[in-house]
Order: structure tokens, then sequence, then C-alpha cells
């Protein structure tokens, strides 16, 4: 089990740090990219928490 774990992050590790190098654009814009993308996910997760509470009948208080 720890295994397969320790090769899959491994292998993960290796694919982002050559896709990073070989990318065609500058690493100011790779890490706004990252970070936009991540602030949408996260803004859309925690943001569709609340509406799917709201359309269910669940109140806060």
């Amino acid at each position: 089990m720890f295994k397969l774990l320790y090769a899959s992050l491994k292998y993960f590790a290796l694919g982002l740090v050559l896709g990073l190098l070989t990318a065609p654009r500058t690493g100011r814009d790779s890490r706004r990219l990252l970070w936009d993308q991540a602030y949408g996910m996260a803004k859309d997760w925690l943001g569709g928490w609340g509406q799917r509470a709201g359309r269910s009948g669940h109140t806060s208080g």
C-alpha cells in the first residue's frame, strides 16, 4: 500500500517539475494561473456549500 502511494507521489512530483520546467510561459504567469485556479476552485467549493444549504431549506440560525 505504501509503495503504491510513494510511487504515485514520486511520479506526480516528477511530472509537476518537468511540466513547470518546460512550460511555455514565465514563472510569474504560471504562478498567477495556478493561484487564480486554486482561488476559483475554493470560491466555488465554499460558495457552492452555502447555496446548497440555502436551497435545501436549512438555516444557520
